[in-house]
């Protein structure tokens, strides 16, 4: 048997069980390494496939250490498996410590490189596939973008500042005047279910509303006051797609501004959006409103702070618009969780 090399490798094995070689590079120099023949591999097996790489040999650190002589499917003989490489449940630890390190979400093409990087030595193919069947199968992580990734556990805790707003503004009092001059406290949520019944039977924008308002739908950027939604009836002849309507309700006439910005980002997700404000609103506030909400295809409605005769009156129409699927399909998914029956209601 020709001798390896100048740099040889010790390997507990008679001769005999030895046949051929491969070169492999290592580092700045070439070695060879002895390949083992089909009848080798039971006395491999009952010596966990170990041999020792001298000093210089990739993964050595100037003394022999133990390596791997065969890879994780007992085929090929090789030099890689000299620094352990990550089996699918291992990769997708890494990917969930690289998670809950992110409360605000990672996107996927980071998330790799960043497990890619850690681990040199595992294949990125092996990266590739155990990450995304992680990603698409358990429930413990939530896609809260196009591409973009997060632990559910970590959801509330980055919009719980905003959650908090949206539940103490539905049930902020606000004191108005009545006619007669008497005081009276009303609360925001004492005009969603008017609202949501002006939407259905006086509008007409839509065959079912419900009033949600709060956080349920949890997340920062809020929750409509009033969702509904348009259906194709069975008389119809022409049949169309679902369209939602959502709708921004404030009973302070200082925070047109709130509105509107709620009522735009509720675009993302519904064919129109409303915002309705207390007749008492500023002139000056109202007509930056009605301008606002032309250029933008925002409806505007007013009404009057009697919750028995709230008289919604509009004064913008609402353009209809085409909302992103990805976010429809999101909002739709955390009403089915916090509010089977609301959804049922509406689909």
């Amino acid at each position: 048997m020709p001798p390896v090399s100048a740099l040889t490798i010790s390997v507990d094995l008679p001769l005999a069980y030895l046949a051929g070689f491969e070169r492999y590079q290592a580092g700045p120099k070439k070695i060879k390494v002895a390949r083992l023949a089909w009848r080798a591999r039971p006395y491999l097996w009952g010596r966990k496939n170990r041999l020792m790489l001298p000093q210089g040999a990739k993964g050595g650190s100037g003394a022999s250490r133990p390596c791997n002589l065969l890879n994780s499917r007992g085929k090929k003989p090789g030099l890689g498996g000299c620094v352990s490489k990550l089996n699918r449940k291992q990769i997708q630890d890494e990917v969930l410590g690289i998670l809950q390190q992110a409360p605000g979400g990672i996107r996927w093409s980071e998330l790799l490189k960043a497990v890619t990087t850690a681990n040199p030595d595992t294949p990125p193919n092996s990266i590739h596939g155990a990450t995304h069947n992680l990603l698409k199968t358990d429930e413990r992580i939530e896609k809260i973008a196009r591409g973009t990734y997060r632990l559910a556990s970590l959801a509330d805790a980055g919009d719980s500042a905003t959650i908090a707003k949206d539940e103490a503004a539905a049930q902020t009092p606000v004191e108005v005047e009545t006619a007669d001059h008497t005081r009276v406290t009303y609360v925001e949520a004492d005009f969603y279910q008017g609202f949501a019944d002006w939407l259905v039977e006086v509008a007409e924008e839509v065959n079912a509303a419900v009033a949600l308002g709060g956080s349920v739908l949890r997340g920062k950027w809020g929750t409509p006051d009033v969702l509904g939604v348009l259906k194709p009836r069975t008389q119809d002849m022409l049949k169309f797609e679902p369209q939602i309507v959502s709708a921004e309700i404030k009973i302070d006439p200082n925070q047109p501004v709130v509105a509107f910005g709620q009522a735009v980002a509720y675009r993302l997700f519904s064919h129109k959006s409303y915002i309705v404000v207390p007749n008492t609103t500023g002139e000056d506030d109202m007509g930056r409103l009605k301008a606002l909400c032309s250029i933008h295809g925002v409806g505007l409605v007013t009404f009057t702070l009697d919750k028995a005769a709230p008289d919604y009156t509009t004064l913008v129409l609402p353009l209809q618009a085409s909302p992103d699927m990805f976010y429809a399909n999101q909002m739709l998914r955390r009403l089915l969780t916090a509010d089977p029956t609301a959804f049922e209601q509406l689909f």
